[in-house]
């Protein structure tokens, strides 16, 4: 989208899409971290904050986290430390995100146990600082991170890396990388990135090979930061206009979770996933009822197994599945109860319940 100039503007639909998943994904992180016994406090920290609100009166990313926590009364009564920290460059959008905080979540009547702190300044010179000034160093952060280009500081990213418990959702820019890779704004690619490798994206042969190479070598930065288990989403609308999310975590319920969001979104404007690994088939949900598209799993799971010789454990299929595709180990096991009674899989043992151990074989006849 064209980068705003005005305090408030219009939603677009690739920022609602990213609301949607935004939230339900909170409505798993922030239960996950006030119940555990391992944690103390969380901090949720937006580093490219906003307004707050949107032309229509739309909430923004702030006011989506705080309602998250600050109206369910549960959480609430936890008593843990909850920490909210925005960053937002312009004074105009930092005085509308306060106004727009008090409005809503008066600071006489929040609870003692939760802070907000509003900071004016870039992501990249203020985010470490006002973390640190916030304490929230040594338990969870997450962070979200959308710029409207390739400003996501990887000092900051590295950072979180190293801290435990901490997530990164990163709004990744793939056709800003593609546009400007021989241009004038190579240095913001190179900060993004933290190297010059990403600058090969020029000599990809085509579109989608170029996504698909700074996809993967942008997942490749965020593992070597601390975040083993990175994952990318890329959303489609009906008219072919997408954009992409990067999640970073070291936790596989985090990953679990951030794809139970992902699938749980509503469809907004014809939005659907597309699998990174193939960038050349469907999108990957059924437009009439949101579910994804098992057949097209199938074939990628088929592929797998003739990469690994033809035979792997259940498990292993699903682990795959998690962990390579965008799609979420109940549609793996969907995928496998299709194989086995189209017969395109074997199972070792032939009878019982299906489990994790079970040893699943190609059948000889398919192609």
């Amino acid at each position: 989208m064209t980068v705003p100039t005005s305090t408030i503007w219009d939603r677009d639909s690739h920022t609602a899409a990213k609301h949607q998943i935004l939230d339900r994904y909170l409505a798993a992180w922030f239960p996950i971290m006030l119940h555990s016994a391992h944690w103390r406090s969380a901090t949720y920290f937006d580093g490219f904050a906003g307004p707050g609100e949107y032309s229509q009166g739309e909430d923004g990313s702030p006011l989506i986290a705080l309602r998250r926590l600050l109206d369910d009364p549960v959480l609430v009564a936890t008593r843990r430390p909850v920490r909210f920290v925005f960053i937002e460059e312009n004074r105009q959008r930092v005085e509308h995100l306060r106004q727009r905080i008090e409005r809503r979540y008066p600071a006489l009547q929040r609870p003692s146990h939760v802070s907000v702190d509003v900071c004016c300044g870039t992501c990249e010179a203020t985010a470490i600082p006002a973390l640190n000034s916030a304490r929230a160093w040594t338990q969870p952060v997450f962070a979200n991170l959308d710029p409207f280009g390739p400003n996501v500081p990887l000092e900051l990213v590295r950072r979180l890396g190293r801290n435990p418990g901490s997530e990164v959702l990163v709004t990744f820019p793939s056709d800003w990388f593609r546009r400007f890779a021989g241009g004038r704004h190579l240095r913001d690619g190179d900060a993004m990135f933290g190297n010059l490798a990403w600058r090969e994206v020029q000599n990809q042969p085509d579109p989608k090979s170029k996504e698909r190479f700074l996809v993967e070598e942008y997942e490749g930065i965020l593992q070597s930061a601390g975040f083993p288990l990175p994952s990318a989403f890329k959303l489609v609308d009906e008219g072919g206009r997408s954009f992409w999310l990067v999640h970073g975590t070291r936790h596989r319920l985090g990953l679990e979770k951030m794809k139970d969001a992902m699938w749980d979104a509503d469809p907004i404007s014809g939005f659907g996933f597309r699998d990174p690994r193939d960038p050349d088939q469907a999108t990957l949900f059924q437009s009439s009822d949101w579910s994804p598209d098992i057949e097209s799993l199938i074939v990628i799971l088929e592929h797998q197994l003739r990469d690994v010789g033809g035979s792997t454990t259940v498990q292993e299929l699903r682990d795959f599945a998690l962990y390579r595709t965008v799609y979420r180990v109940p549609h793996a096991n969907q995928a496998i109860r299709v194989m086995l009674d189209h017969r395109a899989v074997y199972r070792e043992p032939v009878a019982g319940r299906i489990e994790a151990s079970t040893r699943l074989s190609l059948a000889r006849t398919r192609v």
